[in-house]
C-alpha cells in the first residue's frame, strides 16, 4: 500500500513548518488511521468518503492508485 498520510488533491495548509494540511481527496473508504472520516454529500451510490484530518505533510506523498475524484 502507499504510505499513509498521502493526498492527491490538497487543501488548505498552514504557513508552519511542516505544513499541517487538510486533503479533499474523495475515497472509497478512509484509511484506518484516519480520525474524522465523513461521507461526501454528493448524492451517489457507492458513497464516497474524505478524511478531514488536518495532518503534518499531508499532501507531500501522492497516493497510489489516484482517489476517484483525481482527474
Amino acid at each position: 500500500g502507499t504510505p499513509w498520510p498521502c493526498c492527491n488533491k490538497c487543501g488548505a495548509c498552514t504557513r508552519s513548518i511542516p505544513p499541517q494540511c487538510q486533503c479533499f481527496d474523495l475515497v472509497k473508504a478512509c484509511h484506518p488511521e484516519c480520525k474524522e472520516c465523513v461521507q461526501s454529500p454528493l448524492r451517489i451510490y457507492p458513497p464516497l468518503y474524505q478524511c478531514k484530518d488536518v495532518l503534518p505533510n499531508f499532501c507531500k506523498n501522492k497516493c497510489n492508485p489516484k482517489p476517484l475524484n483525481d482527474e
